[in-house]
This record gives structure tokens, sequence and C-alpha cells, in this order.
């Protein structure tokens, strides 16, 4: 079908407003806090990782840890700490328009003296 040369400008915003609120190119977030499970104090230094990629970082001096501009999928997070048993967490899905919010309880590792 062709347009008159007045036309095309029209189609064209109106391509870039699809694709604007479509989603294409969008990226979520994913934050939130880790305690210990038994005093529920917060936890600095905890690695969190999403597995299968290179993006990691580690929680702040309250716990907190926030991933910015991550890709619309669903991720496996780990978190591991020293003295702390690991958690894994399966299929997190991070979704455009909203940030994902976790808050996990780790577990002391248990030492054994033998």
């Amino acid at each position: 079908m062709l347009y008159p040369i007045e036309k095309k400008p029209q189609l064209l915003l109106t391509f870039l407003f699809f694709l604007l609120f479509t989603g294409a190119g969008a990226q979520g977030r994913l934050s939130g806090k880790v305690v210990d499970r038994a005093t529920q104090k917060p936890l600095p230094g905890i690695s969190v990782t999403l597995q299968d990629t290179t993006i990691g970082t580690t929680t702040d001096s309250a716990g907190a840890f926030r991933f910015t501009d991550l890709a619309i999928k669903t991720y496996n997070i780990l978190f591991t700490g020293v003295g702390y048993q690991p958690q894994n967490l399966f299929n997190i899905v991070i979704c455009a328009g909203n940030e994902t919010i976790l808050n996990i309880e780790l577990e002391p590792a248990v030492a054994s003296l033998s």
C-alpha cells in the first residue's frame, strides 16, 4: 500500500510509539534485603549472583542489594556468604515496569568439630 508523503512521518511516529509501549528494549530491576534467619539482623557482604550470567553484587551494610537494567527474563539467583549456608532461588521472573523485591533469610552454617 502506498501512502502520500504527508502520511510517512505519522506512520514513523506511530511505529516508534508502538515500540516504546510494547517493551522493546525494556529492562527490569531486582532488589532486596538479606538477613540472618535466627536474629533477623541484616547481613553485609553477602554475594548475590545471577547464575549463568556475569552479573553479581554484594549486599551493603544494611543487607540490601539492587540490580538495574536487567534483561526481561527468568533468573536463578545464588546467595553466598562466609559462615552461612548458600541459598538458591529458581525461576525469578524480571518484568518490565516493575521492580522485583526479594527478602532473603540465610541460615548459619553448622560447623562440626571432629
